[in-house]
């Protein structure tokens, strides 16, 4: 087909790529997650910074929805029969020319690179970069390759760990760092500076770009992460339960083909109650004053959580239980969020 043959790739059409409404259970709450805790544990925090860090795990979240779409259409993945909603699948529905959807993926990740080694440059972290290497690989390998990682069944552990660990922890690192290296400067006179003042740049190399990483407590950092890694991970595996017949068809082996509809409806709402008990104990242990308005929240998505129960996560289902895992997201990681929040508070 010539490219006279595709439609424009309007600016609508990019929006529906980039997916917002996977942000804020993918993207934003882990970083607002990362921010909070940094707060709580006493770090430095900047405004500039964290819009950077925001924007950077953002875009890299716009990036990962555009390459995915990218790969499956290239593939012949997706099809007008598999039950999509038509502003989630622009490649079938809109059909703007694949070689701009694929500069537009790229264009999100450039743009992810760049805000992440901005904030890391100020926080003189070199932690965020170590970070945002592996998250690039493992962008480029769920969708790319001979056998992409999206194919196999690794999929939700590799979101969950990408999105759900690396971004809170690339956000705790920038701010203990931060915290040590740059509270005499302004973030922006700091950025521009760093270019014409040989003072700073002297100072800037021989800082030691893994200040603070060692004095971290991880243990409770891995810990208080593992509920975003299980909820950013349950939205993959809802997706891949409910497309376990057209990714059979495709030739995919995710977990759901490997082992059945049956068992893994069976596994999910086992990791659905570790999920929610992981929550709740992380609000409980190491925010615990203000633990119940992580039951307040975590009681207020007990509708998305039943549905999630309920359902047999057929394909018919899809568009329902992606909105109910999302929603479970936003209400049970977010009580992560609501318990720091009110202990600042009370």
């Amino acid at each position: 087909m010539s490219d006279t043959k595709y439609k424009k790739l309007t600016f609508l059409s990019m929006v529906r790529l980039a997916a917002p409404h996977t942000w804020p259970a993918a993207s934003i709450l882990p970083c607002v997650f990362g921010l909070l805790y940094s707060a709580y544990v006493g770090f430095k925090v900047s405004p500039f910074l964290f819009i950077l860090l925001l924007i950077s795990s953002v875009f890299s979240q716009c990036a990962v929805n555009t390459l995915n779409d990218y790969a499956d259409y290239k593939k012949g993945a997706d099809k007008i029969t598999d039950n999509l909603d038509p502003t989630d699948a622009v490649l079938l529905y809109e059909s703007p020319n694949p070689k701009h959807v694929l500069n537009l993926g790229v264009v999100f990740c450039c743009t992810s690179l760049l805000t992440g080694c901005c904030a890391a440059l100020i926080a003189h972290s070199a932690m965020p970069f170590l970070i945002g290497i592996i998250a690039a690989f493992a962008i480029v390998f769920y969708s790319f390759g001979k056998t992409p990682l999206s194919y196999l069944p690794l999929g939700e552990i590799v979101s969950g760990v990408v999105m759900g660990a690396l971004i809170p922890i690339a956000v705790i690192c920038v701010f203990a760092s931060y915290s040590q290296n740059f509270s005499f400067v302004s973030d922006i006179i700091f950025l521009s500076s760093l270019f014409n003042d040989k003072a700073i740049q002297l100072s800037w190399l021989s800082s030691n770009w893994f200040y603070g990483a060692g004095y971290l407590d991880w243990v409770n950092i891995f810990i208080s992460v593992v509920p975003f890694v299980f909820g950013i991970g349950l939205i993959n595996f809802t997706q891949n339960i409910c497309d376990l017949e057209k990714d059979t068809e495709s030739g995919r082996k995710t977990l759901p083909v490997l082992v059945g509809r049956k068992n893994a409806c069976i596994i999910f709402k086992i990791c659905l109650v570790l999920w929610i008990a992981i929550a709740l104990h992380v609000s409980f242990w190491h925010f615990g004053e203000g633990f119940w308005a992580a039951v307040v929240c975590t009681i207020f998505g007990i509708g998305s959580i039943r549905q999630l129960f309920i359902s047999k996560f057929l394909q018919k289902d899809r568009q329902v239980l992606m909105q109910s895992i999302i929603k479970s997201n936003l209400f049970i990681n977010s009580a992560i969020c609501f318990s720091i929040i009110a202990s600042f508070i009370f």
